[in-house]
């Protein structure tokens, strides 16, 4: 679980990120962390979480996600060199050659997301017009199979 919530987070954070700055955005951020709220708690009855500790559960995991926003917020604010480091620390990609090409492909990967959403109107992702980049498969094939 952990691996898809850090990329669900991820994914998080690049879209409110890129729409910071839209005066109409504001109010749709607490529709968006209630609604994850909402999905955080079903997918942990669905893996088959105990009905006492899924509360506490998705408490955890709501903090987790703040303090990723907070993080990779400033990171992103302070530059390229920042974000690589924050990304390689959360995916534990620092420790090897083939690691060090999964962070390349990670940050390559985030800065598509940024130009792909930064020049979209919000109007228009309103509509679920919003699209991440591809992974280019034949590059992440097998990244994680070992």
């Amino acid at each position: 679980m952990d691996g898809r919530f850090e990329l669900l987070v991820l994914h998080l954070v690049m879209f409110l990120h890129c729409f910071r700055t839209d005066p109409d955005f504001k109010p749709l951020v607490q529709a968006i962390m209630e609604e994850m709220v909402e999905d955080l708690d079903r997918a942990l009855r669905e893996l088959g979480v105990g009905d006492l500790i899924v509360g506490r559960n998705v408490k955890n995991m709501v903090k987790t996600i703040y303090r990723r926003l907070e993080n990779y917020g400033a990171c992103l604010e302070t530059g390229k060199d920042s974000w690589r480091r924050a990304l390689s620390d959360i995916f534990y990609l620092d420790n090897g050659s083939s690691n060090h090409v999964e962070l390349r492909r990670l940050f390559d990967y985030t800065q598509d997301c940024r130009r792909t959403m930064s020049g979209r109107p919000l109007a228009e992702v309103l509509t679920g017009k919003l699209i991440f980049p591809s992974l280019p498969e034949d590059e992440w094939h097998g990244m994680h199979d070992s």
